[in-house]
C-alpha cells in the first residue's frame, strides 16, 4: 500500500473515531450524568472522552453575546439565578430563555 493510501485510511479511521466521540458527547450532555458517570455507565475510557472534548474546545471556543448594564439599572423581571466567576465577576440572569445556552457553554 502506498503512502497516499495509508494517509487516506488514517483520515477515515480518525474521522470515525471523532464521530464516535461526538455522538457520546451529545448523549452525555442529554443524559444528566457527569462526564465520569456517563463514561462508567457506558464503559468508555474517560481520558479519551476528555481528550476529544478538550480538542474540540480548542478548535472552536464558545462565545456568548451579552449586553452589559450598569449596576444601577433596574429590571422588572425577577432574578432567576446568579453566576459568580473568578475575580468577583457576576452574571445575573433574568431571562429564562438564555439559561439553556449558558448551561451548554459551561460544559
Amino acid at each position: 500500500m502506498n503512502s497516499a493510501a495509508n494517509q487516506e485510511t488514517n483520515v477515515k479511521v480518525s474521522s470515525g473515531k471523532e464521530d464516535f466521540w461526538k455522538q457520546h458527547a451529545v448523549l452525555q450532555k442529554g443524559s444528566g450524568l457527569s462526564r465520569a458517570e456517563y463514561c462508567r455507565k457506558n464503559q468508555l475510557n474517560y481520558a479519551c472522552f476528555r481528550y476529544w472534548l478538550c480538542k474540540w474546545r480548542k478548535i472552536s471556543p464558545k462565545l456568548i453575546s451579552v449586553t452589559l448594564t450598569s449596576a444601577a439599572a433596574v429590571t422588572t423581571e425577577p432574578l432567576l439565578c446568579t453566576l459568580t466567576f473568578k475575580r468577583g465577576r457576576t452574571l445575573r440572569i433574568h431571562d429564562k430563555s438564555i439559561i439553556p445556552l449558558i448551561l451548554s457553554s459551561l460544559d
